[in-house]
């Protein structure tokens, strides 16, 4: 990732939740979609935005961010936590 768009995200940690939220899952759709993609931040990042998005009013987001989750841990090869999470997801 540029090193700007790394930055944006440590510096919203001040800001209100839901704009790190904002910030962290925007910065895992840049990170995903480039061809250096960073999955050990990316799991950080959505790790984070769960927390905020569990803290929050809704819920759709962390199930949302738990399918996210999901995806980077069968990516980083961790296939048995990436099932056992979508599994917590459907029941």
């Amino acid at each position: 990732l540029h090193p700007r768009r790394a930055n944006s995200c440590t510096q919203t940690t001040q800001a209100e939740p839901a704009v790190e939220l904002a910030c962290r899952v925007l910065r895992v759709e840049l990170n995903y979609g480039s061809n250096r993609r960073d999955l050990p931040q990316a799991r950080g990042d959505l790790e984070r935005a769960l927390t905020l998005a569990h803290a929050s009013s809704s819920v759709w987001l962390p199930l949302h961010i738990e399918g996210d989750l999901a995806v980077i841990e069968a990516d980083l090869g961790q296939l048995d936590a990436a099932v056992e999470r979508l599994r917590r997801l459907v029941q």
